[in-house]
C-alpha cells in the first residue's frame, strides 16, 4: 500500500492565512513556480499505476487534480478537510488565541466544527478502505498531516506540529 498525497494548490484564503475547512474555495491561478513544482511532483510518481485517484468533495482538490492532468477522479468524502466550525474564514491566529497550545500539543483536546477524534476515526476508515492499494490523493492540510502523524506516532495528537505546504507531495507506505 502506498498513499501519494498532494495538498491542493493555494487558494486566496491560503494566501490571506484564513482557515478554510469545509468552505468550498477555488484555487488561485498557478504561477510559474507552482507549475514547475507540479512537474517535479509528477516525476516522483510517473511510473506508478494507481488503483485510485481521489479528491475530496471540495473543488480545490478537483481543480488541483486537473492541473496535474487528472480529470477522471473519484470523489471520496472521507478525505474532506477538517471542519473548523466558527473559525472557517477566520485567521489561524484568532483560532489559536481561543484554543491555545492544545492545537500543537494535543489536538484531540480541541473541538471545532468536528472533533479531532471523529476526524481521526474518519481517516482510519479511509486507511482501511484503501489498504493494500496504490492511491493518489488530492487533499488538504489536516488530511495530509493526520496520516503522517498516524503512521509515525499512531495518533493525531501532535499532527499540527507537521508543516505541509500547498502543492507538496507526501508519500506514506
Amino acid at each position: 500500500m502506498s498513499f501519494y498525497i498532494i495538498r491542493h494548490l493555494p487558494t486566496p484564503w491560503n494566501l490571506e492565512k484564513k482557515l478554510q475547512g469545509s468552505k468550498d474555495i477555488s484555487i488561485t491561478t498557478p504561477d510559474k513556480k507552482t507549475l514547475e513544482k507540479i512537474q517535479q511532483n509528477l516525476q516522483e510518481f510517473k511510473a506508478i499505476d494507481f488503483d485510485h485517484i481521489l479528491v475530496s468533495q471540495l473543488k480545490r482538490t478537483r481543480e488541483t487534480a486537473a492541473h496535474y492532468g487528472y480529470l477522471n477522479v473519484e470523489v471520496e468524502p472521507l478525505i474532506n478537510e477538517l471542519n473548523f466550525g466558527k473559525f472557517e474564514g477566520e485567521s489561524k491566529t484568532k483560532m489559536l488565541s481561543e484554543v491555545g497550545d492544545n492545537w500543537y500539543k494535543d489536538a484531540t483536546k480541541v473541538s471545532l466544527g468536528e472533533t479531532l477524534l471523529n476526524f481521526e476515526q474518519r481517516l482510519k476508515l479511509f486507511n482501511k478502505k484503501y489498504e493494500n492499494k496504490n492511491v493518489l490523493v488530492f487533499a488538504h492540510g489536516a488530511v495530509t498531516r493526520a496520516p503522517v502523524a498516524l503512521s509515525e506516532k499512531n495518533t493525531i495528537k501532535e499532527m499540527n506540529t507537521i508543516d505541509i505546504p500547498n502543492n507538496s507531495l507526501t508519500v506514506i507506505f
